[in-house]
């Protein structure tokens, strides 16, 4: 590459081109010396020369001419922010003067575009450039392009140039927040959020020089919690300096962001941060250190939550579990006197010959009630256990058909009973399902007692089949069905389907939790599907195979047939005297003994209870000294208010259908039965149901269990007032209105 001087080839003494136009640039060429430059005057340029230059200073882009061996600069207005404060003593010098510092890169780029006569091109490349007073790193996109004079020689250079520090900087503390929420999401407590926190600032340079992270305590003390690329030395600084974004002081050039506490103006945490010496540290620097502070304080507050919430469980799981011991604890201490409260009854029940004529029925009831009493005992334990683990299978090969059918068959006589039909569809399954046959009974015995009380109309269909890796035994009813919103929570304890129809509404609310846990233990599944008011299917797949022993495992095969039997009969009495609802039962027996009981002739009494022993024991009770209607259906015994007009309701507070309350307000509500007194007895005997029950409308409310002589006496003064109360209405009718009813209970 020769030296362009001033000759006289290719020269022109005309216009130059470049006598208007190019802006500031432009004005600075036209006023520059070039005489006393390699360049000579400008109006002796060459015309290769002058055409560059007219392109470069008319272009909008960054733009460079290097002309001739010393590569003698001219650019554009468009070039001067890259330049800093070398503009303007920048034009007309050599290339090496401009950049010495980046001159050893750039020196074999443009020897190679004038060696070879091939332009190059360079995209976000780094340079350190010293355009003020300290080196900074800067990213440029730019090429060098040959310009050749007449004869074909490369004379000089043309540089198209962009800067792209922003552009580069953005997109790498971009990618450094990305790694640093990486890391902080996958954190769950505390150490681990500083640990990431400390892993993701490591990562972060050169945009984070150093870094440290001290933890503040309410006091406001601060504490060393981890750094990078420098020690702790700032401890006793950070508190005061937490209190706002603000630096350290003169010895660094780090700043402290305080990491916000959730719910309180306190920082949890300082975050101290020092930028890179090599860029300014502007608006945007600054926007990226609080954008790590906010993630930092995410995950701090993330971890404390995380921790509360632990903490909160295990109080909660402790409670479960003392709650289950408890239970437990409990369950095992009743065993014991409803034992000794069974075996001497069952002892009179055998010997009932020798009874009194009136102790038969009494003996019975007890016997019914305390194997009913020691059931939900045994249930109430075997769920216990089962929640603290200690339930524990004894599976052995069984013909599962077998015993379905075996189980299945102790309900036949509940289901006629309920005028119900009962079909078993259990063929023998090509090999043995190794299951707890206690287990199993209690499973398929609450599954099948849930769909007899459900199940007013149609059948009950047991199903058993064979599928290739499991045995799938399916309880079918016709029944009231399950609100689609309930079926979620159909296998969590206590639960109940509120407002659904029912033959009782007795139980613990934990059957189908049981089965759903023991079938769990089988490593089987449950699953329920239903459409409301017309039917309900209950699946339950057990695994084929041989299964693990557990402790406790017994060598003898179990016997079945005692819970069955049990939950059978009892479902059997939820329909009895049903056939006698409506019909008046006056009792032809002796009154109890005592004078005081107030014995108005001819009150009829009306019995609202779904549980059949209960019923029966108010009707002998009551039916010593008035008529008794009988009825275990709220909506029924509405229906016989109407038409028989009794003297006094007798109602229980839980019933399917329409309960205590409910009966009590359509009572209220039919201006015919407004008067007629009623009394709510319930097994609630907390003050709130108490005054629920008054402020219903309710006449008196007595809480089982209650003596015969309280009873009778509430029922006699209840039945007495009304009697009054119809007799003042006689008697002052005729003076004016007077209310039928006083709208709460009236006192004597």
């Amino acid at each position: 590459m020769r030296e362009s001087g001033p000759v006289s080839t290719g020269t022109s003494s005309g216009p130059s081109g470049l006598d208007t136009g190019g802006g500031e640039c432009g004005a600075l060429v036209r006023a520059h010396d070039w005489g006393r430059s390699p360049l000579g005057p400008i109006e002796h340029w060459p015309v290769p020369l002058r055409t560059a230059a007219q392109v470069c200073l008319e272009s909008r882009y960054g733009m460079c001419v290097f002309w001739g061996a010393n590569f003698v600069a001219l650019y554009n207005d468009a070039y001067v922010p890259m330049l800093g404060a070398k503009h303007p003593a920048a034009l007309g010098m050599r290339l090496q003067d401009i950049w010495p510092e980046i001159w050893e890169l750039l020196a074999p780029m443009l020897e190679g575009v004038v060696r070879t006569g091939e332009p190059t091109w360079h995209e976000d490349q780094p340079l350190r450039l010293e355009r003020g007073d300290a080196i900074e790193e800067a990213y440029f996109t730019y090429s060098f392009s040959p310009i050749r004079d007449e004869s074909g020689a490369v004379a000089g250079i043309f540089t198209a140039v962009h800067e792209t520090t922003a552009q580069v900087l953005g997109t790498r503390r971009l990618q450094s927040l990305a790694r640093i929420g990486e890391l902080l999401a996958a954190t769950r407590t505390e150490i681990e959020a500083i640990t990431a926190t400390i892993d993701g600032l490591a990562g972060a340079e050169p945009d984070v020089a150093l870094a440290a992270l001290y933890l503040l305590d309410e006091g406001g003390a601060a504490r060393f919690a981890g750094a990078c690329h420098t020690e702790d030395r700032w401890a006793e600084h950070v508190a005061a300096a937490a209190e706002g974004e603000r630096g350290l002081g003169a010895s660094t050039s780090a700043v402290v962001l305080p990491v916000a506490r959730p719910g309180s103006g306190a920082p949890a945490a300082a975050l101290v941060l020092a930028p890179s010496p090599l860029h300014p540290f502007d608006a945007a620097y600054r926007e990226f250190f609080r954008l790590i502070a906010r993630q930092v304080s995410g995950a701090l507050s993330n971890a404390a939550g995380l921790a509360a919430a632990e903490r909160r469980a295990d109080e909660l799981a402790a409670l479960d579990r003392a709650k289950t011991e408890f239970f437990s604890n409990v369950s095992h201490e009743f065993r014991t006197p409803l034992t000794l409260m069974l075996a001497p009854l069952q002892e009179l029940q055998a010997r009932e010959q020798e009874l009194p004529e009136e102790l038969p029925a009494d003996v019975g009831l007890a016997v019914r009630n305390a194997r009913r009493l020691l059931r939900l005992v045994g249930t109430l334990l075997d769920f216990s256990q089962a929640e603290a683990g200690r339930l524990h299978a004894r599976f052995e090969p069984t013909d599962l058909s077998a015993l379905t059918v075996e189980i299945a068959s102790m309900f036949r006589s509940a289901a006629e009973r309920a005028g119900l039909a009962l079909r078993i569809d259990a063929p023998r399954l090509p090999q043995p399902v190794w299951v707890d046959r206690q287990m199993w009974e209690k499973i398929l015995s609450n599954l099948l007692a849930n769909a007899l009380k459900y199940t007013f109309a149609g059948s009950i269909e047991v199903t058993v089949r064979a599928l290739p890796q499991h045995a799938q035994v399916e309880i079918h009813d016709t029944g009231v069905g399950v609100p689609a919103d309930e079926l979620a929570h159909l296998f969590k304890r206590f639960h109940r389907v509120r407002g659904t129809r029912a033959r009782t509404q007795e139980g613990a609310g934990i059957g189908l939790a049981l089965a759903h846990e023991l079938v769990s233990r089988h490593q089987g599944r449950i699953h329920v599907r239903s459409v409301e008011g017309q039917a309900t299917t209950f699946t339950v797949w057990l695994p084929l195979g041989p299964r693990p022993e557990q402790p406790g495992g017994a060598a003898v095969p179990a016997q079945v047939g005692g819970v069955a039997a049990a939950m059978a009969d009892e479902a059997a009495r939820w329909d009895t005297d049903q056939e006698r609802t409506g019909v008046a039962m006056a009792l032809d027996v002796e009154p109890v003994s005592d004078r005081r009981l107030i014995r108005t002739v001819g009150a009829r009494v009306l019995v609202v209870d779904d549980n059949a022993d209960m019923r029966d024991y108010l009707v002998r009770l009551l039916g010593q000294n008035w008529p008794v209607t009988p009825t275990g259906d709220g909506r029924e015994a509405l229906r016989l208010a109407r038409r028989t007009r009794p003297e006094l309701i007798l109602a229980d507070v839980m019933m399917p259908g329409l309960d205590g309350f409910a009966l009590v307000r359509a009572i209220r509500a039919d201006p015919g039965l407004a008067a007629t007194p009623i009394v709510l007895v319930t097994a609630r005997a907390d003050e709130k149901t108490a005054v629920d029950g008054l402020l219903t409308g309710a006449d008196d409310y007595i809480v089982k269990p209650f003596s015969a002589r309280e009873l009778l006496a509430r029922v006699g003064a209840q039945i007495e007032l009304a009697r009054l109360r119809r007799q003042i209405v006689e008697w002052v009718g005729a003076a004016g209105d007077v209310p039928a009813r006083h709208p709460g209970p009236c006192p004597p």
